[in-house]
């Protein structure tokens, strides 16, 4: 209160307009750090969901790349090319079996990682068979290899197609879920903030008004009344506000003295 009482009234008067601004750069600043914290975070997860749908669009790939390589070396022509075949068949499985590895440790819903389980055992069923196949086409015994890795394992490739179909749809809607919820969010964090921002405003205009009325206004009143008093020939009456330091103050004391 001594602050208000002494200071100057050019103090006073711009005191309020420099709070004022720095409560709308303080909330303009956590405004948009809040915002890009909000969008940093949901940007996370659409491009995690999306990335996650890329490395299983691999797997399918793969998986289908492995299929072809078996059927390549049961027809196992041209010879020359076999060596290759059977380098492309480990190559296709290894790279499923990393591709679900990935998706198995970073999987979060537990209905798409029960998917991912059930992808994982099919597919490993399916390329017990393909092996068995592969292994009877380099004996020539291609009767037999046609019958496992293509008619046996018929059923095998169907349920890794059923699950597949079933993890990307499970995946393409959790997707499109952080996608909402991204717009969804920033919507809400800027009607948060713009509410806060304008609660703030509210509170530093409260406080500029209270800082002109105990510091300027009132002690003017006062004054005005005390100087009519004096006028109007009241001996007794005394000029509290020269006791101020400020402008105030000053014009009080100037009455008193040439009183």
């Amino acid at each position: 209160m001594r602050i208000l009482r002494d200071a100057n009234l050019h103090v006073k008067m711009s005191a309020p307009l420099l709070f004022m601004v720095i409560v709308c750069a303080a909330s303009a600043a956590y405004s948009l750090r809040e915002l890009r914290a909000i969008e940093e975070r949901d940007r996370f997860l659409v491009d995690y969901y999306f990335a996650r749908l890329e490395i299983f669009s691999s797997v399918r790939e793969k998986f289908v790349d492995a299929a072809l390589m078996n059927r390549n070396l049961i027809i196992g022509k041209p010879k020359g090319d076999i060596p290759l075949f059977r380098k492309g068949y480990d190559a296709s499985v290894k790279a499923v079996a990393d591709g679900i590895e990935t998706l198995e440790q970073g999987s979060r819903r537990a209905k798409i990682a029960a998917l991912q389980r059930q992808i994982g055992t099919v597919a490993r069923d399916y390329f017990d068979l393909l092996d068995r196949s592969n292994y009877l086409a380099l004996r020539n015994d291609r009767p037999a290899a046609i019958q496992v890795g293509v008619v046996a394992s018929r059923e095998v490739r169907a349920q890794f197609d059923r699950a597949a179909q079933a993890y990307e749809a499970a995946a393409a809607a959790r997707l499109g879920e952080a996608k909402i919820a991204t717009q969804q969010g920033a919507e809400q964090a800027r009607t948060v903030l713009i509410g806060a921002t304008v609660a703030g405003l509210l509170v530093a205009l409260g406080l500029s008004a209270a800082i002109v009325v105990v510091g300027v206004t009132r002690p003017l009143h006062r004054l005005v009344a005390a100087l009519r008093r004096v006028a109007q020939g009241d001996g007794a009456a005394t000029i509290a506000e020269a006791r101020r330091g400020d402008e105030i103050g000053a014009a009080g004391r100037s009455r008193r003295s040439g009183a």
